[in-house]
């Protein structure tokens, strides 16, 4: 039985569409100091570290971790498995399952990643995902499978799992598109321009979102608005 599991926020100052996006505020709060309340909010008992890149300007990060007394490390800037290679090398932690948090999903919800953690741990699964790769959740896989992942293709560097999705001598769990009545295909995230658009008026319309523990309010959110790219 896993006895902890290390949350690692993937977050830097320089993306491509929306640079410094984890600096915007939600209700007053930046992004990536809710994606570390969230972190925090998990149950299960967990290590919380950002992984950044190596450019100068992730440096910025440090004082959020201090401010939250969690870990950061950097690593590569542009290959992002390389990142959680080297960090789970570096600590030894070939043996401890690695939850991927995403920083630009700012609606991530603790129960949710909660059921994640506690459903691959049941069975001893060396991946688990909700369908189609929720961003209401991280996504959970042992270290040892991070580390096998040879693939050098430019979409596996940047977005990790993918190939561990398709292979097939993992041992997978892919949950419910459906899981806790919420419809992981219907989700907000924070990777353009347009997206903070509706981030805003998020704020404005739904007040009770300023809860990271928030289930409730997103389900309502998905009933009154078919598309979402109306609020806007």
């Amino acid at each position: 039985m896993v006895n902890k599991v290390i949350i690692c926020i993937q977050a830097r100052l320089c993306s491509t569409r929306l640079k410094g996006k984890i600096l915007f505020n939600f209700f007053n709060k930046t992004v990536i100091d809710r994606i570390i309340n969230v972190a925090k909010k998990v149950k299960f008992k967990k290590k919380i570290v950002i992984l950044s890149g190596s450019y100068k300007q992730n440096y910025f990060l440090k004082k959020y971790a201090e401010k939250n007394k969690i870990d950061i490390f950097f690593g590569n800037e542009h290959d992002v498995l390389a990142r959680f290679k080297k960090y789970i090398n570096k600590n030894k932690l070939k043996s401890s399952l690695i939850l991927r948090l995403t920083s630009d999903n700012y609606l991530a919800q603790p129960k949710i990643i909660d059921h994640v953690i506690i459903s691959c741990i049941k069975k001893n699964y060396e991946y688990c995902y909700i369908k189609p790769l929720s961003h209401f959740a991280g996504e959970l896989v042992k270290a040892s499978v991070l580390l096998n992942e040879k693939s050098k293709s430019k979409i596996v560097r940047n977005h990790v799992t993918i190939g561990i999705r398709k292979n097939k001598k993992v041992r997978k769990l892919a949950l419910s598109q459906n899981t806790m009545k919420i419809d992981h295909s219907r989700y907000f995230t924070l990777d353009t321009l347009e997206d903070l658009k509706v981030m805003k008026v998020l704020e404005i319309k739904y007040p009770s979102l300023q809860k990271i523990d928030c289930l409730k309010t997103l389900r309502l959110i998905q009933k009154e608005n078919k598309n979402f790219k109306k609020l806007i």
